[in-house]
C-alpha cells in the first residue's frame, strides 16, 4: 500500500515530524524497587515494556512510596511509546498501547508521542519498527558510550517521514487492529490449551 518508505517510491508528501505531532512528552526518573508491582501498586514501566515492538505491562517496577504516582507519566490505551535510550540495534523502538492497567508510568527513556490529524498513531508506530526504515532513526543517535545511544526530542523532530493521506492511514490501521486480534485471541487459545495439557500431565502422574 506505501511502497518503500526510504525511496518513497509511492510519491507521498514528506514532513518533519514536528509537523505531525502535537507534542512529545517526557517520562520521569523514579526510585523504584527491584520487585514488580503487586496488584495497581504505582509503578514505572521498564525500558523493556517498549523495547521489542509490543507494549508489555508486565515489564515494570514498583516505586518506592505510593505517593510518587504522578497523572501525568500514566501510560494510557492509545498512547505510542518511543524508547528514546537503548542499545544501538534497539534504540528509536516503538509500542502502541492497546490496553493498559492503571498506575503505570513512563520513565524517563521513553517519550509519548502525540500525533496530529496528518498522522495516524499505528501507522507511524509500524513504521518507526520496520526494518526498511530503522536506519533513518538509528541515525538520529548519539553517545559516546558503545553499549547506549541516545535520541535526543530536537533530533526526533526532525525525522522526515512519508505521510500517505490519512484514509489510507486509518485503513492500514483497522488492518493492523484486526490482525492483532485475531493473534491475541490465537494465543489465548494456545495458553488455555497448554494449561489443560499440563493440568492433565499433573494428574497422570499422582
Amino acid at each position: 500500500m506505501f511502497g518503500d518508505p526510504i525511496s518513497n517510491s509511492k510519491g507521498w508528501e514528506k514532513k518533519e515530524l514536528n509537523q505531525c505531532l502535537i507534542n512529545i512528552e517526557n517520562g520521569k526518573s523514579f526510585v523504584c524497587d527491584t520487585r514488580s508491582r503487586e496488584g495497581i501498586y504505582p509503578a514505572v514501566l521498564k525500558l523493556s515494556a517498549a523495547t521489542y515492538g509490543e507494549y508489555k505491562p508486565a515489564e515494570n517496577k514498583a516505586v518506592t512510596q505510593e505517593l510518587m504516582f504522578t497523572k501525568k507519566t500514566e501510560v494510557k490505551a492509545g498512547d505510542l511509546l518511543f524508547t528514546r535510550k537503548n542499545t544501538p540495534d534497539l534504540v528509536g523502538m516503538c509500542a502502541y498501547v492497546y490496553s493498559t492497567a492503571p498506575n503505570l508510568m513512563m520513565p524517563d527513556l521513553i517519550f509519548r508521542l502525540n500525533t496530529n490529524d496528518l498522522c495516524n498513531k499505528i501507522y507511524l508506530w509500524k513504521l518507526i519498527n520496520l526494518d526498511r526504515f530503522r536506519i533513518k532513526i538509528t541515525d538520529l543517535a548519539s553517545g559516546s558510550a558503545k553499549s547506549m545511544s541516545n535520541i535526543s526530542k530536537e533530533r526526533l523532530m526532525k525525522l522526515v517521514i512519508p505521510v500517505p493521506p490519512i484514509e489510507k492511514q486509518l485503513k492500514f490501521a483497522d488492518f493492523v487492529q484486526q490482525v492483532d486480534k485475531q493473534k491475541f485471541e490465537v494465543q489465548k487459545a494456545i495458553n488455555e490449551t497448554e494449561e489443560l495439557l499440563n493440568s492433565l500431565i499433573q494428574k497422570y502422574f499422582k
